[in-house]
């Protein structure tokens, strides 16, 4: 057996994103995730989500326990009628994060 076969990580399927997990939600038709300055020198992830009307926080919580990895599943959510794109409808995740309210010194 060669050395490049012996150094394959075998950890399994890598986790799926916090977005993927949101997504399956059938309320919601888009959704972003990003990280946000909520203090000085303190930031977490925000889900921004479009559906037709806001979404009780214990739902999305527990619906985002499909991400296994616990550091990547959002602290917070926030509801938008549609989410920032650009000329070429990527999405926009400075203007998320800009939405999110003023900058934190």
């Amino acid at each position: 057996m060669t050395s490049a076969l012996l150094s394959i990580d075998d950890r399994g399927p890598p986790a799926p994103c916090p977005e993927a997990a949101i997504a399956t939600l059938a309320q919601i038709s888009d959704c972003a995730v990003t990280e946000v300055k909520v203090a000085s020198g303190t930031t977490v992830i925000a889900c921004f989500y479009c559906a037709p009307h806001p979404i009780d926080e214990a739902l999305l919580f527990d619906h985002a326990k499909g991400c296994p990895a616990r550091w990547k599943q959002p602290r917070l959510y926030r509801h938008l009628a549609s989410l920032p794109r650009n000329a070429n409808h990527k999405l926009n995740r400075r203007a998320l994060r800009a939405s999110f309210g003023p900058d934190v010194p």
